[in-house]
């Protein structure tokens, strides 16, 4: 009789443990969980501000070039990329577009378009006769 009952409590023992160690594994899942999304939010809240501000300064480098008009030339730097993330740089219509992944950060600039294009990395923007070139 004595063994039958050791016997129950080692299995009860087991069972508890097998218990306290899924509550435990679900816990631990969901706090790291929680915290993959906080590192996620704050990865994404930085990109949208540095696309963001790249734009501003694009737009403001063209309007810097009309402004000062013939003659003006300037070289500027933009980001590689974006904690790791490329991005393309289109200018068109009144408007300066980052595009990067499925997101569009846009800032208006006072020409409908200028003739070469804008990369990451160095750039050289002028303006000859009124009109504006970038990396021609």
């Amino acid at each position: 009789m004595v063994s039958i009952l050791q016997k129950q409590i080692k299995g009860q023992s087991g069972l508890e443990l097998i218990v306290l160690t899924t509550f435990l594994l679900l816990v631990f899942s969901t706090t790291y969980v929680v915290f993959i999304q906080k590192d996620i939010n704050t990865i994404t809240e930085k990109i949208n501000r540095l696309s963001k501000k790249t734009t501003n300064n694009v737009a403001f480098e063209i309007r810097v070039a009309l402004s000062e008009g013939n003659g003006y030339e300037k070289n500027f730097t933009l980001p590689n990329s974006f904690v790791g993330m490329p991005y393309i740089v289109n200018i068109t219509n009144y408007m300066v577009y980052i595009n990067i992944n499925d997101r569009s950060f846009i800032s208006y600039i006072p020409t409908k378009n200028i003739t070469g294009y804008i990369i990451p990395g160095k750039n050289i923007l002028y303006n000859a006769g009124g009109k504006i070139y970038a990396n021609t």
